[in-house]
């Protein structure tokens, strides 16, 4: 099999970067109820690809899914 660049697999992986970094960032930022349906959406995504994916940039993705998970906790911390 001929080894190549994967286009797709490298858009993947700096998506899941920068969604890591906005979910870190998120974490500080002004909270609005709404926003918790798109964090819930990302870290279904994210756990999604994470557990489909069989390369070594598993972790990356699940690691993103945890950073969103922290972050639906700490939206409903402070919904309630």
């Amino acid at each position: 099999m001929k080894k190549g660049f994967h286009f797709g697999k490298w858009v993947l992986i700096v998506f899941a970067i920068m969604m890591l970094f906005l979910g870190i960032y998120s974490l500080f930022d002004v909270f609005i109820d709404q926003v918790i349906w798109y964090h819930l959406a990302l870290l279904v995504l994210f756990l999604i690809i994470g557990f489909i994916s069989r390369t070594k940039e598993r972790w990356l993705y699940l690691a993103t899914a945890a950073i969103w998970l922290i972050n639906v906790s700490w939206d409903l911390i402070r919904l309630f």
